[in-house]
């Protein structure tokens, strides 16, 4: 694995949970709508499914829910990993445009305008910075 690789492991995770939350969020409305009811069928299965038609949304939003317990656990594992690593780099602008970039999840522009630099000069300390992070990585 690369050092862009091992720093995006973050915002991999945080992108996962997003889409997790908004799948619970999708199971939540699906739980408490209530289904249409159909007249033109009769029921002649004897071994129809006689539960409420949105026990299953619950179940799974319960299953969603226990998915996002342990990816935020795994996050925060990630984050700080990553954070160690980062703080390994020598050069305190080096570290914050890293920080800026894969924890805080920051454009270029922004890191730019947080650390008072050229856009260019950024785009040169990050080179600089995830070349520091390969050295790290291959000590470790």
């Amino acid at each position: 694995m690369n050092a862009q690789d091992y720093l995006k492991q973050y915002k991999r995770i945080l992108d996962k949970i997003k889409k997790k939350k908004e799948l619970a969020k999708e199971y939540e409305r699906l739980a408490s709508s209530t289904p249409p009811i159909v007249f033109d069928r009769v029921g002649t299965n004897p071994n129809r499914n006689t539960e409420a038609p949105f026990v299953k949304w619950v179940y799974k939003k319960i299953e969603v829910e226990e998915e996002l317990k342990i990816l935020e656990e795994k996050a925060s594992h990630v984050r700080n990993e990553t954070l160690d690593t980062i703080c390994e780099v020598e050069d305190e602008t080096l570290q914050k445009i890293l920080i800026n970039r894969y924890i805080d999840n920051d454009g270029w522009e922004t890191i730019a305008n947080k650390n008072y630099i050229a856009i260019s000069t950024v785009y040169r300390f990050h080179r600089q910075a995830i070349l520091m992070v390969e050295k790290i990585l291959i000590k470790s």
